[in-house]
């Protein structure tokens, strides 16, 4: 059997991982005794469950091969595609304290992003919107944790901080006026 899958990876330093999961079986009273995961790019494997990191994007090819305490073993191919993860870049608008401060992002390789997670650090809820908006009531520094992930389902994470000025507080008196 020749599998074909897609994995979507998880930005780490530029490095891609993928995680892999043995789900083969054999009849009882028999056990599995050893899985051997063995990879194009020379790297090989034992266990269960495996993470593994893929520097680059493309195509990779391997097996896994599974061995029983029957001395019958068994082995299956697959082939995957390392996808690349969003470079995020995120901007705003606006500079000043007690205004509603506007957020944008996008994939710096020109990727549409389709998640956006905008988690503006003050305790609320999470904005799923493509364009995060947030009123800051102080000046000063402010920071943010913004998720976007692209249709192949690759995430990234950016800490976007920011400084904003403290806004001018209006205020009059009136003085009492008499017609004529």
């Amino acid at each position: 059997h020749r599998r074909r899958h897609s994995f979507p990876t998880r930005r780490s330093s530029d490095l891609a991982m993928a995680s892999f999961t043995n789900q083969s079986t054999v009849s009882l009273p028999s056990t599995i005794t050893s899985q051997v995961w063995t990879f194009s790019n020379g790297t090989q494997l034992n266990g269960n469950s495996i993470q593994l990191v893929f520097p680059t994007t493309g195509w990779i090819s391997g097996s896994i091969e599974v061995s029983a305490n029957n001395n019958c073993a068994s082995a299956d191919t697959f082939s995957f595609y390392v996808h690349a993860p969003p470079v995020v870049n995120v901007n705003h608008s606006g500079q000043c304290s007690n205004a509603s401060i506007s957020f944008s992002a996008n994939d710096q390789g020109g990727s549409p992003l389709q998640t956006y997670a905008w988690d503006f650090q003050q305790g609320g809820s999470i904005s799923n919107d493509s364009i995060g908006v947030h009123l800051y009531n102080s000046s000063g520094n402010q920071s943010l944790v913004f998720i976007g992930e692209n249709a192949a389902g690759c995430a990234d994470t950016v800490a976007y901080s920011f400084s904003l000025f403290a806004a001018p507080s209006a205020s009059f008196t009136a003085a009492n006026a008499c017609e004529g």
